[in-house]
């Protein structure tokens, strides 16, 4: 969210972040876009200009932080793309084709393996089945569901759960969609660092000033910076 300058008025800045599918660290945060909180379908902008540039034959995925309404589904045609769902999300299990939520799954879960969860060590494993979301079309095409669960390395007890949806091939494995998932989930503060980027250079401005995206485009390239700085390593990165 940011506030024009002088009049006040509330915008909501939507940006793109390229993140490297290997590591998960920030790239480059090359367009932003402005809207009022009465137009906003976040995501959709990004992506449509994303296809149309050259990352000279690099695939891209589209990672989204949640998936777009029915209305706006017919936009992800043609893209691969992996989307953070609430355990509420409504789907129909193809192994059954029973329908219910998310949460209801009968899910398998593979090996563990130690990852960090906010600081502290803990145990993560994958399930992964077919779905079809309900409110799509009968002969849409079937999505991957990952579920990731984080346990306690002592006790086993449960810390936390997520799901995602994609239509990324079976190339890619599970526990990658699953990390895929974490870096997208990490990287979104490093975007919240724009407020304080534009303040230093010189601030929203008003509707209308020729330089405010230029503003925009110099703040998001210094918080990309600064979130490769703060999580690097060695003497150089102080």
């Amino acid at each position: 969210g940011l506030q024009a300058s002088d009049s006040g008025d509330r915008y909501t800045c939507q940006a793109s972040l390229l993140l490297s599918d290997r590591d998960g660290r920030a790239l480059a945060a090359p367009r932003q876009w402005l809207s009022t909180s009465s137009a906003r379908k976040p995501g959709l902008r990004q992506m449509q200009w994303l296809r149309e540039q050259d990352f000279g034959g690099k695939t891209l995925v589209h990672m989204l932080a949640r998936l777009p309404g029915s209305e706006s589904m017919d936009q992800l045609q043609g893209v691969l793309w992996v989307a953070r769902v609430p355990a509420s999300t409504s789907v129909v299990d193809l192994r059954s084709g029973q329908a219910g939520a998310l949460s209801k799954l009968s899910l398998d879960f593979g090996g563990e393996v130690q990852v960090m969860h906010k600081g502290k060590p803990a145990l993560q494993s994958q399930a992964e089945i077919e779905v079809r979301l309900r409110t799509g079309a009968a002969d849409a095409p079937p999505l991957r569901c990952i579920a990731t669960r984080l346990a306690d390395v002592r006790t086993g007890k449960l810390l936390a759960q997520g799901f995602g949806l994609s239509n990324v091939g079976a190339d890619v494995d599970a526990r990658q969609l699953a990390q895929w998932f974490a870096w997208s989930g990490e990287a979104e503060p490093c975007l919240r660092l724009m407020r304080q980027g534009l303040a230093l250079c010189g601030g929203m401005g008003e509707p209308g000033d020729p330089h405010m995206f230029k503003r925009l485009l110099v703040a998001a390239q210094v918080a990309t910076t600064l979130w490769r700085g703060q999580g690097a390593k060695g003497e150089w990165a102080g």
